[in-house]
């Protein structure tokens, strides 16, 4: 199968002066022919192969089309002078010229009838019986024996996230735990999911069973739907080429199901802070990840923010100052000293971070998850878990600087808040910090 994109006249189509089919986006040009290519040892030796060639044209626009070419084999085998292409006619002065072109046409037959069918309908005739049309199913995955349940569907998204460039490992892990539970659930019901299957209906019975039978919480069944949609997103872009028969019932209300998790505080501690601060990662990507973690846990700045810094911010002699977007509206500006320790991470940038720093906000968190999972194995007393969000950096700043004694009052000025209900949102304060403060009110006698 080689596969190609082209481009035609406007004038003239594929399909023009040549036999075939028009399904939609996709035509078919089918003829018989052989690629001249004589064998060069065994019986067939000198002799060509007489072949079915099928070409797929995918319309892309604007006069382009991806061309893909299937070769259908007749099993048939002649002198190359005996034959033309042009013609697509065997001489009859051919070695048993009437058998051969009755096996090569009632072939192309096949072909065609079977390409005709949308590949409901393959001959089973006497001269046509070892006809392979294998390579031509995968061009009609509609009909069922063919069609790929919604399980194998979700590996290949899966496969496909993985080697992209620009999705997270966890991601990719996330994909495959939704993927094995699409098949849980299909072994429970003995009966398999198909992408034309994804409606309301169906999304209320698999939450029912998530909630009844596997005792999901509401969190982990929101972010099952939300990759389930993701790949839904995925398939309903190439529907055509893949030919699939689907609907578009996922993205209304009341399809998905379960809640995001709250936003209550969650911070690092101090310690861990520092561990991120000091520890170096070979893959780029986590590096960069770390030093934007960086950024928020000594700044509490929102990921919105931490592209915003520029020389400007740093003008005050050992302050930094920036206007957050949330509340630019409200002309409400940060303005905190600098932390020793993060200056080194701006100057490496020149102060600068427009350009430095532009991982997507989804990819962020997935990598700070892939970050902490990191620093769980080479530091495993120090008590990482893996469930915080680019949201918890900011908590993470401003707990600390809670837990330090600093007065609330510098504290709103330096994360860019007016009220101290607000800051209340943020604080995160840890058992061990609690019983230090209760040691502050035992008195010894």
């Amino acid at each position: 199968m080689n596969t190609t994109d082209i481009f035609f006249d406007p004038q003239y189509t594929p399909s023009e002066g040549v036999y075939g089919f028009s399904f939609g986006s996709a035509e078919f040009k089918v003829r018989r022919m052989t690629q001249n290519r004589p064998a060069k040892r065994g019986e067939n030796r000198g002799k060509v192969k007489i072949e079915v060639e099928v070409k797929q044209y995918q319309y892309k626009g604007k006069a382009a089309y991806h061309r893909t070419r299937f070769f259908i084999n007749t099993n048939i085998w002649v002198d190359p002078k005996n034959w033309s292409n042009k013609s697509e006619k065997l001489h009859a002065r051919e070695s048993e010229s009437e058998y051969k072109i009755n096996v090569i046409n009632n072939t192309y037959a096949a072909t065609v009838a079977y390409i005709s069918s949308k590949g409901q309908q393959e001959i089973n005739q006497p001269y046509v019986e070892a006809v392979d049309f294998t390579k031509l199913r995968e061009v009609f995955p509609s009909r069922e024996e063919h069609r790929k349940t919604f399980f194998e569907q979700m590996e290949y998204y899966k496969s496909i996230r993985a080697t992209d460039g620009d999705t997270a490992e966890s991601t990719v892990s996330r994909i495959g735990t939704v993927a094995n539970t699409i098949k849980a659930y299909d072994e429970y019901n003995t009966k398999k999911t198909y992408i034309g299957d994804i409606n309301l209906v169906w999304s209320d019975d698999f939450n029912a069973w998530m909630v009844g039978t596997k005792k999901f919480a509401p969190s982990t069944i929101n972010r099952t739907y939300e990759i389930l949609c993701g790949c839904m997103d995925f398939y309903w872009g190439r529907r055509e080429e893949y030919n699939l028969q689907m609907t578009r019932r996922y993205k209304e209300k009341g399809f998905k199901k379960g809640k995001k998790e709250g936003n209550a505080p969650h911070s690092l501690n101090l310690k861990q802070r520092n561990i991120i601060f000091n520890h170096r990662f070979d893959k780029p990507y986590l590096e960069k990840t770390r030093k934007m973690m960086c950024i928020q846990t000594y700044t509490a700045c929102r990921y919105s923010d931490i592209k915003l810094f520029t020389p400007e911010s740093f003008n005050k002699k050992g302050f930094v100052k920036f206007t957050p977007k949330k509340t630019k509206r409200y002309s409400i500006k940060v303005v905190q000293p600098l932390h020793k320790d993060i200056r080194t991470v701006f100057e490496e940038v020149s102060f600068d971070t427009t350009k430095a720093y532009t991982t997507s906000n989804q990819n962020y968190d997935d990598y700070i998850i892939e970050v902490l999972q990191a620093l769980m194995k080479a530091y495993p007393k120090a008590g990482f878990t893996d469930d915080y969000s680019s949201h918890n950096m900011r908590d993470t700043a401003i707990s600390i600087w809670v837990k330090a004694g600093v007065n609330f009052k510098s504290i709103l000025k330096w994360a860019g808040l007016k009220k101290y209900e607000t800051l209340d949102h943020y604080i995160d304060l840890d058992d061990e910090f609690e019983q230090q403060e209760m040691t502050k009110t035992i008195i010894s006698l």
